[in-house]
Parts: structure tokens; C-alpha cells; sequence
């Protein structure tokens, strides 16, 4: 206007216009605007990408011109975030500082993060930084195989590594009925994956393992599970008796078979009236219905030897048999003859009359 006395930022030491206030000749860096008494919104320095461990501090930040003081935002993978910023301007020098701190970084806190600068002359946004938020190795799973009843193919895969490289994998297991899990054994890997074979396993038997990676940040909590070896044909079972015996009947007893291989599902007697030891000869066979180790044989032939023997079955099949056991039923009445007969044991003598005769009963 008028009684303007102070000119904006003039390129030249002339004067500005009285009533509208423009250079003539333009403005000074960086101001623009025809009176130059503006300076467009700029990120002059971008963050820093940062790589941190968990539950550290870490702090990134920008700064920058402008004239209005510029607004200062933070984004973080595009998405608009409020918490730990601080800004600090500076309006003899038209420049800002912004920091964004994080007390504790969490896994949430990874990403991109970039910082916008705003005025209402522009709006400039920095280059990205990476915070990256290291931790141990998680979301560990096993895939197990069965080769053969007594080996097992495992596949370990690490889902989230920490952001660091894997750089072991260990594995241990027992029994479900030890008590010690035992040593870690080194698993050979590639990237994420590990794969390894166990062996030497009892067929038809829970076992429990663990397996844990690590990382430059230390291991991983051990990761548990579990498997099942398949089923196998058991073993013999063992003292097989008769306890009790009659006339009539045999009874058998025996003992499940010391090397099971699985679960025992039922029996099969095989027995006969001979002495030989034999399918040929051993022509009855009995199944139980379930595990039962004991069996009364009724209708047998009195005074008469029986062979027994005895096999389990698991869900793979039969095992095998027992050595031959003979018993004997014990004595009975006999029954009534088949016939009778009276038999002249004389040569015939037709001339003596009344003459006491020997006769034989039969």
C-alpha cells in the first residue's frame, strides 16, 4: 500500500512496488511469490532407515523449510502415524526439525516411514526409511513322514526369521514314556527349511520331540511335537500254560507279547488232538474278540493229549507263534462196551451128555 515500507525478499536492492509489494526483479532463493515472502514446504534431509532389536529405542528423523512454517506429518506405510512425534521449528531460519521416537520398537513397528512437509505454497514428502525391528526366530512347524515302521522324514520350516538370516536348527526327542528328551542334534538346512531323519524307532509308538532355530539375536523357545510310529507284526506271546484241565476241557493262559510293535487287537489259538506242532496237524483255530489273554476249550475227548499255540495281531497283522504246549485231558469213565457176545472156546463134543462146557465172554 501506500505507507508500505518494509519489501519482501527482492532479488535486487529495489524497492518494491509501493502499492502491490512486487519485486520487480524477482525473489532471493528459496523465497517465492510475487512480494517473496514465502517459501515453499521442503524436506530438505530425509530419515534414516533404522535397525534396531526388540524393545529398543530408536529414533528417526527429517527436517526441512518453509514460510508459513510448514505442518509436519509422519507416515507409516502410507497410513498416517501419530505417536512419538516432535517437532521444533525455527522461525528465525524458516527451518523445522521432526523426530519420531519409539520408546520400545514391537513387531508392528516395522515398515516404511516417511515424513511430509505442508504449507500453503507446497507439499513435499521424504524418501522412505526402513525401520526394521530384529528379533529371535518364530512360527516354527514339523511335518512328519513315516518311511517305514521305524523311521520317520521330518520337514522343519522357521515362518518368521526375525528379520535375520537362520543360522542353526536343532533337534531333539524321546519316547512318550522316557522322561528324558536327551541331547540336541544339529539339522541340516537351506534358507528356512530344515529336513532330517530319524531312525532306529520302535514301531507302534508315541514319541514327543522340540525343535528351535537361531538367529544373531539367540534361539528361538522350543517348539513341541508329536508323531506315532505305524504298526508292526508283535512278537511271540509269552508263558503259555494250562492252568486247569478235566475231562472234558483244557484251559489256556498267556502273557501279551514283550516287543507289542502297536497295539494288540486280539489272538488266534490254533490247537488239535495230536502231539505234532504244525498247521497240517493243528486243524482248530479259536480268535478271541479283543485282547483277552486267556481261553477255556470245552468238548474235548477225555485221556487225550491237545497241542496249543498261540499268536498276536496288531493292526499290521499276525506275529508269530508260540512254542507248542501239550496237555492232556485227564481220565473219565469209559462207556458201556459196544457188544456182547458169548463164544464156545471147546472143541465141539456132541457125545458126552451133561457135561460142563468152558465158555469165554467177550
Amino acid at each position: 500500500g501506500t505507507g508500505c515500507s518494509v519489501c519482501g525478499h527482492c532479488a535486487s536492492p529495489d524497492v518494491c512496488h509501493p502499492v502491490t509489494g512486487i519485486c520487480p526483479s524477482g525473489c532471493q532463493h528459496p523465497w517465492v511469490g510475487g512480494p517473496c515472502k514465502q517459501i515453499r514446504a521442503e524436506v530438505l534431509q530425509s530419515p534414516t532407515g533404522v535397525t534396531v532389536s526388540l524393545n529398543q529405542r530408536a529414533v528417526l528423523t527429517c527436517s526441512g523449510r518453509g514460510e508459513p512454517m510448514p505442518t509436519i506429518t509422519w507416515q507409516r506405510n502410507g497410513v498416517g502415524f501419530t505417536t512419538g512425534i516432535s517437532t521444533t521449528p525455527d522461525h528465525n531460519q524458516h527451518t523445522f526439525s521432526s523426530s519420531l521416537t519409539f520408546i520400545s520398537v514391537q513387531r508392528a513397528d516395522n515398515g516404511q516411514y516417511t515424513c511430509r512437509a505442508r504449507n500453503t505454497v507446497n507439499t513435499d514428502t521424504s524418501q522412505a526409511a526402513t525401520l526394521t525391528v530384529l528379533e529371535r526366530p518364530e512360527q516354527i512347524t514339523v511335518t512328519m513322514t513315516s518311511t517305514t515302521t521305524t523311521e520317520y522324514h521330518a520337514t522343519v520350516s522357521v515362518g518368521f526369521t526375525g528379520n535375520l538370516a537362520i543360522t542353526a536348527i536343532q533337534v531333539r526327542y524321546r519316547r512318550h514314556a522316557d522322561t528324558s528328551l536327551g541331547g540336541w542334534t544339529a539339522v541340516g538346512f537351506t534358507g528356512t527349511e530344515g529336513n532330517f531323519d530319524i531312525t532306529g524307532l520302535t514301531p507302534g509308538t508315541y514319541y514327543i520331540g522340540e525343535v528351535r532355530a537361531r538367529n544373531t539375536e539367540g534361539w528361538s523357545q522350543p517348539v513341541q511335537f508329536t508323531w506315532r510310529t505305524r504298526d508292526a507284526p508283535p512278537g511271540p506271546p509269552s508263558d503259555l500254560q494250562t492252568p486247569s484241565t478235566s475231562h472234558h476241557s483244557i484251559t489256556l493262559t498267556w502273557q501279551q507279547p514283550a516287543v507289542t510293535n502297536g497295539i494288540i487287537t486280539h489272538y488266534a489259538i490254533q490247537y488239535g488232538p495230536t502231539m505234532e506242532c504244525s498247521d497240517l496237524s493243528l486243524s482248530s483255530e479259536w480268535v478271541t474278540q479283543d485282547s483277552t489273554t486267556s481261553r477255556t476249550f470245552p468238548g474235548l475227548i477225555p485221556y487225550t493229549t491237545y497241542t496249543f499255540r498261540v499268536r498276536a495281531f496288531t493292526s499290521a497283522g499276525a506275529g508269530g507263534y508260540t512254542d507248542c504246549l501239550h496237555a492232556r485231558t485227564t481220565e473219565f469213565t469209559p462207556t458201556k462196551p459196544t457188544s456182547v457176545g458169548l463164544t464156545d472156546v471147546n472143541l465141539c463134543n456132541c457125545e458126552t451128555a451133561n457135561q460142563p462146557r468152558t465158555i469165554q465172554l467177550q
